[in-house]
């Protein structure tokens, strides 16, 4: 077999060139890959950006059951302690072709969210961060992360908005056309509750040294410089998104059936802000006609899926992953709340182009963040294989044909991925000698 690197220097031209146009070309999906697109390389080299918000209300100190961590902060068998564990777990066994970051709720003084850990490499500095971050959480109590009663389910998903570029509406989602006017309660990256504005509760957030042992920050926990503010006196956001090709993701881990006063209120309602960034308002309704939930979180995840969050090049979304978190009752169904929050949870998965998951335990849970780690990782993965003819019988004018097998890895493809087969030709002379070899 004849390696690739001998084909006509014309053709290898050709492959570059292509490559190159990869991912300028408004970086389209590999699965909808033209048959004369060219990937070569074990993997692409975009890292999917994946956000983790909890539900940091109080009601994460929920009864769930025992998990398999049992110690330190996670030896209770409380929906907290199920989360610790499988998150933890979970980013383990992360490499570093995955960025991960994490927001939760504001504390006290504006509803909303804030990004605790910003958007980083898991490389071993960051994973270990991260981890020793989360171990470190309090659940209740003196000192808690806990954020009270309050689920600013909208609030926060608009803060993720911002946090992601706060680029443009659903209407200009396909021209780089960036929204007007900017400000913490339009466009651009001032947040709203994030930020110094709202530091009484967000004072543990993500900037260049916040190194209060008490405050549990990632400069704490000795994170890279992938900071979420560049000083602790900004309401300005160092968008995470450096690369117009990468994917984005939320997984959002819900706690409990949200009501709608955490939306509501000063200093603006969640309503008014998605109708501010050119968000639809309208609620979504089931099959019925009904509306599905009066949280306007899944009408928040459909715009982030509609819009474009960032001002790369190309239409950049956020897809949505949602994991909903309930105790079962005594004949293993969920309560009405619980149900609510379930159809709140499929909701919101199902506009925002990810999937829904639910979780009755610690085990549940890392199956989720397993499953979801593994499909953002195979959106943004491509591998290829060449061959030529192995039989020697095949007529001569295909010896010096190569075939190039490309494939997505897919962890729900079983048994077949999807991709497709190039056929390619190298120059030869009379004699089946390859041009490059002359």
């Amino acid at each position: 077999m004849k390696p690739l690197y001998r084909f006509h220097a014309a053709f290898r031209r050709a492959t570059v060139r292509a490559l190159a146009a990869a991912c300028a070309l408004s970086c389209a999906s590999l699965a909808k890959a033209e048959d004369i697109d060219i990937f070569t390389g074990n993997n692409s080299s975009s890292k999917p950006n994946v956000l983790i918000v909890i539900d940091s209300s109080s009601n994460w100190s929920a009864t769930l059951g025992p998990n398999s961590c049992n110690t330190g902060n996670t030896a209770t068998n409380t929906k907290f302690g199920a989360e610790i564990c499988a998150l933890t777990t979970v980013i383990a066994g992360l490499g570093s072709n995955v960025r991960v970051g994490l927001m939760m709720f504001a504390e006290t003084g504006f509803n909303g969210g804030y990004v605790r850990f910003g958007m980083r490499d898991m490389t071993t500095q960051n994973k270990n961060a991260l981890i020793n971050m989360l171990n470190n959480f309090v659940q209740q109590g003196s000192g808690s992360d806990n954020s009270g009663s309050n689920q600013p389910y909208g609030k926060t998903m608009y803060e993720v908005f911002k946090y992601f570029g706060g680029f443009t509406s659903p209407a200009h989602a396909n021209d780089d056309t960036a929204g007007t006017p900017t400000g913490a309660q339009n466009f651009g990256t001032t947040s709203l509750s994030g930020g110094n504005t709202n530091n009484t509760g967000t004072y543990r957030r993500d900037y260049v040294n916040n190194n209060t042992p008490s405050n549990r920050a990632a400069a704490f926990y000795n994170a890279d410089n992938n900071f979420a503010y560049s000083a602790n006196n900004s309401d300005t956001y160092v968008t995470p998104i450096g690369d117009g090709c990468a994917k984005n993701f939320v997984i959002f881990i819900s706690n409990g059936n949200p009501g709608t006063g955490g939306d509501s209120g000063s200093p603006v309602t969640a309503q008014q802000l998605l109708a501010n960034i050119g968000g639809n308002t309208t609620q979504i309704t089931n099959a019925a006609g009904a509306t599905i939930h009066a949280s306007l979180f899944d009408e928040y995840t459909r715009f982030l899926y509609q819009t474009d969050v960032s001002s790369q090049s190309g239409q950049q979304r956020v897809i949505t992953y949602t994991v909903a978190v309930y105790q079962p009752q005594a004949n293993g169904l969920p309560s009405t709340s619980d149900q609510a929050m379930i159809d709140l949870m499929k909701s919101g998965a199902n506009v925002g182009g990810g999937h829904p998951f639910a979780a009755t335990s610690a085990q549940d849970l890392i199956n989720a963040f397993s499953t979801v780690l593994n499909e953002v990782q195979a959106v943004n993965s491509v591998f290829v294989s060449a061959s030529l003819p192995v039989s020697v019988n095949t007529q001569g004018t295909y010896l010096n044909q190569v075939y190039m097998g490309m494939f997505r890895p897919d962890s729900s493809g079983s048994p077949r991925w999807l991709g497709n087969l190039k056929q390619y030709k190298s120059d030869q002379d009379s004699t089946g000698r390859s041009m490059s070899q002359r």
